[in-house]
């Protein structure tokens, strides 16, 4: 038994020198899609043309657009998808049906099957486009559609007796897997065998990989990898291979150019480089991943891996400056803070400080065990090695968990003894760590801490700029300074200073400022290093608050809730800074315990340094992480990140983002008053029912929850929005008119993608429409003329004063309706557009009257009499009514 257990740890300390270390593991955004009806079985994913994520579930398609997940209703159970990089098409592969998704032309997606209904071929498993066809797998028969046209161009029946298990393509040629023959080419005259096909009879292809134009990885169910390029199969030899075989191999994909990705079942993902067949990263339970059994991978147009499990979907990215350490084990409590010094890297937590400290092969059991790590069946690697059976079955377990975590752990969280209570700040110096914590100031070497001041909660450790050696200490009780030679010595404390100290900073070297509970302390610095008289500022306000004060460049700044202060030395008091308090709220301030000040200025974090000679930081990658809590910067400007959701991160701060070309902005949806769908080019809209909702979306997969939108409607608004995480832009009601909507994304980096111009147009009704209006010029002008011809005639006044006021009636009908849909209307404003109106038409009636009986009127009317009479319309008029009497 002995010997059994040293060569198993013998064993598994070899297979643990080739594990991963401190820099942390791959960043994993993990989802949960909440979609009614639907479950935890995604067997297939990829991404469309449109950009938009597709996740083949066992109720129908999910879809995922960086802002809103989707549903697409099909025929049956979904198995696979395929999307053709020429047109974007996405391809399903059904139960009974096979088709691609089809979007309307109001942005809905639909299921379009391209299937014969007679055809009996069982379920669709595997798709493959190549040379404008698409080719639809199952297990009784390949179909060959065009894509152009979804015509069905050929098909293959596996013969009888026998099945089809698996199907890949290389190059232009398609090849298909049987259970009794082995592997042979599609081809327009049939099935052709391979001469070194028959082998892979009675095995299954889970998956192939284009690894380029001249060669193709095909993986078997037996967990054989081979390297095809066109002629032979040579074995495809992995570092991870025993890894792989007891964790079984289903699927597999190219993550970036040089690197695979196989998924597994009880094992999670395993990386590998191309080129040396080195593992280059695991993503398993044990490295973030929330479920070690893989259902489906396939990558993104930005190099991000799709993993379906269990527990929803999970995306990681592995090019990105920013990996994870709070997935190692052993760390206990809530994070508030981490430090590094030499290598070593502490964090601070509600319940102690615990180091990254490199594991032991007992200590990975161990922690693997206390984790809850999934190993799975891994059994059979052991059973090959040991042959005591009896003896082996007792060890075997905890093998089996060993093994596996020992692939992908070497590093975990140990506890630094003689601290068991909650610390709030971390500082280096010198290889050791000094800790702020409940009950009093510690110094940490190694896994162990020693007192400093005890019997003291300790609140801030502030590090003197003009004597390295020397730190002031704020404590619940007041300012305490202590001095480092050999050996930690309490100096002295501050008398007059009894109350507790929050944060500590110092302007150059003539002042320390403090900051107390709505105060401000000034400091008088001494030049051998000790503290002078004091003076306190108030910070009024009607609630109580712990003030920050920092030195930015040397000059000292306080910060509240109420704003930012300055302090005048003109005047020798604290004055509120208007403009940096409108720009900046201390609610997105991170006050970095290495003398940083953070502040985000709507595009990317930058630190300010503490003196004038100081290096301002920026990282661009900052952003990725929501919610910081703290920051801590390191001598190689690498940022080590707690966030307050209890994640550690590593951001390398000197890596500079390129601009995305792939992130952009488009319409999504677009929605009536009724709830409707529209199309989604230019919107034209009815006056009654003017309300009209637009949903954008930009497919952006890092930290979409910090993408924002930003948008302009001319005619309505006279500037751009503010940003906001809202991609929903709601208009219940526009006023008949014509306008241009614009919109904008802006995803964390702070790169912005301009959205189409939307054109929208709301009809008025017809009886505000320009013809009804020239209709109602002719008309009226017409009632004008008829007017004016009676009125000259003296024997027609009462029909002539009838058709004037009839005039006038329709003429002030009309401009009372021109002025209230102009102006607006209330009660009062009408009635003296009412009274106004009725002056002006009854002054305007009058001289109309005492025109049609003038002189001028009379002679008008002769001209058009001889007019008349002269003209063809007489004749064709009398020719006419001769022509109606004479009708038999």
């Amino acid at each position: 038994m002995i010997k059994l257990n040293s060569l198993l740890v013998l064993l598994l300390s070899f297979i643990a020198s080739f594990s991963f270390g401190q820099e942390g593991n791959a960043f994993i955004q993990n989802y949960s899609p909440k979609i009614e009806g639907t479950d935890g079985k995604n067997t297939a994913i990829t991404q469309g043309g449109n950009g938009v994520m597709y996740f083949a579930n066992s109720r129908g398609i999910i879809t995922y657009d960086g802002v809103k997940w989707g549903f697409v209703n099909t025929p049956g159970t979904p198995f696979t998808l395929a999307t053709d990089v020429t047109s974007g098409k996405v391809y399903v592969g059904c139960k009974g049906d096979f088709g691609y998704l089809k979007i309307e032309e109001t942005g809905e997606e639909i299921y379009e099957s391209i299937s014969d209904d007679g055809d009996d071929f069982g379920e669709i498993t595997k798709i493959v486009t190549s040379n404008d066809n698409v080719f639809f797998y199952s297990r009784r028969i390949v179909y060959q559609y065009e894509i152009d046209d979804d015509d069905d161009v050929n098909d293959w029946e596996a013969k009888e007796g026998d099945s089809f298990t698996g199907l890949f393509i290389h190059g232009n040629n398609i090849y298909v897997n049987t259970n009794q023959s082995g592997l042979q080419k599609l081809t327009e005259d049939g099935l052709k065998p391979l001469s070194n096909g028959k082998k892979f009879g009675g095995a299954e292809i889970v998956c192939s990989i284009n690894l380029s134009k001249e060669k193709t990885l095909i993986c078997t169910s037996e967990n054989k990898c081979f390297e095809y390029d066109g002629k032979i199969f040579s074995p495809f030899y992995i570092e991870a291979i025993d890894y792989l075989k007891e964790s079984h191999i289903v699927s597999g994909v190219i993550v970036t150019k040089n690197v695979l990705s196989l998924g597994t079942v009880t094992g999670g993902c395993v990386l590998i480089d191309i080129k040396t067949r080195k593992t280059k990263n695991i993503i398993n339970y044990q490295t973030g991943l929330p479920d070690d059994e893989v259902f489906a991978l396939s990558n993104d147009n930005t190099g991000g891996l799709w993993i379906a499990h269990e527990y929803g979907i999970s995306r990681v990215d592995f090019e990105l400056p920013v990996t994870s350490l709070s997935t190692y084990n052993g760390l206990k409590g809530n994070l508030i803070s981490s430090a590094e010094s030499k290598g070593k890297v502490y964090v601070a937590t509600t319940v102690g400080v615990f180091q990254l400290a490199k594991l032991s092969a007992g200590e990975v059991a161990r922690f693997t065990k206390q984790g809850g790590g999934r190993g799975g069946k891994v059994g059979k690697f052991f059973s090959k090695i040991f042959v005591s059976k009896k003896k082996r079955k007792a060890n075997e377990d905890a093998a089996q968990v060993s093994f596996y975590a020992l692939q992908s752990v070497r590093y975990g969280y140990k506890p630094v003894s003689g601290i068991d209570e909650k610390c709030r700040e971390l500082l280096p110096y010198k290889g050791m760590m000094l800790a702020a914590t409940n009950s009093g100031l510690y110094s940490i070497n190694g896994l162990y801490a020693s007192t400093v001041i005890k019997d003291s909660y300790i609140h801030f450790i502030y590090q003197s700029q003009h004597n390295s050696s020397q730190f002031y200490v704020g404590t619940d009780k007041g300012l305490v300074t202590i001095n480092y030679n050999g050996g930690w010595k309490v100096d002295s404390e501050v008398k007059g200073i009894k109350r507790p100290i929050f944060s500590i900073t110092e302007d150059g070297t003539k002042h320390l400022w403090l900051g107390g509970e709505n105060e401000v302390i000034r400091v008088v610095l001494m030049q051998d290093g000790k503290l002078g008289e004091h003076k306190s500022y108030a910070i009024e306000s009607n609630f109580s608050e712990k003030i920050t004060v920092r030195s930015i460049k040397s000059a000292p700044m306080f910060f509240s809730h109420l704003g930012v202060y300055n302090y005048s030395k003109d005047d020798d008091e604290l004055f509120l800074n208007e403009e940096l308090s409108e720009r900046f709220k201390k609610s997105s301030m991170i006050f970095s315990k290495d003398g940083y000040t953070w502040l985000y200025n709507g595009l990317k974090w930058k630190g300010y340094s503490e003196t004038a000679k100081g290096k301002d930081r920026e990282a661009d990658y900052l952003n990725v992480v929501n919610n910081i809590l703290d920051i801590f910067v390191d001598k190689n400007n690498d940022c080590w990140v707690v966030d307050k959701n209890n994640r550690f991160y590593k951001v390398k701060a000197n890596a500079k983002r390129l601009e995305d070309k792939s992130f952009y902005l488009t319409t999504r949806e677009v929605k009536g008053g009724n709830n409707d769908l529209l199309n989604l080019g230019d919107v034209v809209l009815t006056y009654d029912n003017s309300a009209v909702r637009f949903t954008f979306t930009s497919p952006f997969y890092l930290n979409e929850k910090g993408t924002e939108y930003q948008y302009y409607l001319d005619g309505v608004m006279d500037e751009w929005s503010e940003w906001g995480n809202n991609a929903i832009v709601d208009f219940p009601y526009l006023p008949e008119g014509d306008y241009e909507l614009q919109i904008r994304a802006k995803n964390v980096f702070g790169e912005i993608a301009n959205g189409r111009t939307i054109e929208i147009a709301i009809v008025p009704p017809f009886y505000r429409r320009w013809w009804f209006y020239l209709l109602e010029i002719i008309f009226i002008s017409g009632l004008l003329f008829g007017s004016i011809m009676l009125n000259a005639n003296e024997e027609s006044t009462a029909l002539s004063k009838t058709l004037t006021f009839l005039t006038f009636i329709v003429i002030y009908k009309m401009l009372a309706t021109i002025i209230k849909y102009t102006f607006g209307s209330s009660f009062f404003f009408d009635l003296i557009v009412s009274v106004v109106l009725a002056v002006l038409v009854h002054k305007a009636e009058d001289k109309l009257i005492e025109y049609g009986k003038s002189e001028n009127a009379s002679k008008m009317k002769k001209q058009i009499a001889q007019w008349w009479d002269s003209s063809a319309m007489k004749k064709y008029a009398l020719v006419t009514k001769n022509k109606l009497i004479k009708r038999p």
